[in-house]
């Protein structure tokens, strides 16, 4: 039964309190989730999901092992890396990597970043083709565009315990742009590819992957605006004021915000790149087939990135072909 749809907000907290008191652990954490797919931005929820979920499936009494980890981070995808997730996590990781024999020198952390649906997982299949790499795509937990210290800590954590075991650590995501200030000033010697695409064709493809219409996705939209559908994801994208035609042209006035953010967010790579151009490589998507590219990145981060077979995701809007989550 979906207790939080079929009452206001502060009677189904009451619920969800009642069911967790009595020990059904799975169905207030159900109300929970309910409660935060109306309200991405809230804090509560996530954190109230993802405490139960970890008690429900009982994370605390389960051996250390990889599929441990995965599911650690698909919970924390889903929530927040709350205090008792992040010390498993991290946990779970350091013994998985005990057996493995650690490195003489730390390796490097390599960011890929780009506004999405610019050719990241193009990016991070080449990347996962360089000797003795940890290569992801989008490794939870996911950052907030305004990142909160604890999404941050993860990773930070993460990235220090597998430096030193692989030479090279690369994660591609969107996320990364209001973080890599940050990851500059606590890995001395981290650098970034970002990626480029051509607005309207970058704009063209988060259309066609969001929908269309009323009840569409819009993570560009302040929440609340009553046209488009709330998202878990919406917190990882700026929120925009909603424009006066989204009642009548809700896709026009979606198209408008998704220009403003991809057009923005590559003003802000540039602006990175000036300020940083011994740490951050702008490369166009339009050029991840060209060998010509893959030899600018291999010059500018010290290392040989092999050209893909072919560029992945290309002509479709699924995101998959990803790697699968390594830790």
């Amino acid at each position: 039964m979906n207790y939080a749809l079929e009452f206001d907000k502060g009677t189904a907290i009451r619920i969800a309190e009642l069911l967790e008191q009595d020990g059904k652990l799975e169905a207030a954490a159900n109300v929970w989730w309910q409660l935060g797919a109306r309200n991405p931005q809230e804090r509560q929820p996530r954190e109230k999901f993802a405490e139960l979920t970890y008690q429900a499936q009982q994370f605390a009494n389960r051996r250390p092992d990889v599929a441990k980890s995965r599911s650690l981070l698909r919970l924390m995808s889903l929530s927040l890396p709350t205090p008792k997730l992040a010390s498993a996590y991290i946990d779970n990781l350091r013994q998985l990597l005990e057996s493995k024999p650690k490195r003489a020198q730390v390796g490097k952390v390599i960011l890929g970043l780009g506004s999405g649906r610019c050719g990241s997982t193009t990016l991070t299949s080449a990347m996962s083709g360089v000797p003795d790499v940890c290569a992801t795509h989008e490794n939870p937990p996911p950052l907030f565009w305004e990142p909160f210290e604890e999404q941050l800590r993860v990773h930070i954590d993460r990235f220090r315990i597998l430096t030193e075991y692989f030479a090279v650590v690369f994660d591609s995501s969107h996320w990364w742009l209001n973080a890599l200030e940050r990851f500059f000033g606590e890995f001395q010697d981290l650098k970034a590819i970002g990626l480029w695409r051509e607005t309207a064709s970058c704009v063209r493809s988060f259309m066609q992957q969001k929908g269309s219409g009323r009840g569409s996705l819009n993570h560009w939209a302040v929440p609340g605006n009553g046209i488009w559908s709330p998202s878990p994801a919406d917190p990882w994208y700026p929120g925009y004021a909603v424009p006066a035609s989204s009642v009548s042209d809700p896709d026009g006035a979606k198209r408008a915000l998704v220009t403003r953010y991809v057009t923005e967010y590559n003003q802000a790579l540039e602006r990175i790149a000036a300020t940083h151009p011994d740490r951050l490589l702008l490369v166009r998507t339009e050029h991840l087939s060209d060998a010509e590219a893959y030899a600018r990145m291999s010059d500018f981060l010290g290392l040989e990135v092999p050209m893909p077979a072919a560029p992945l995701n290309v002509g479709n809007t699924a995101d998959g072909n990803k790697p699968e989550l390594t830790f």
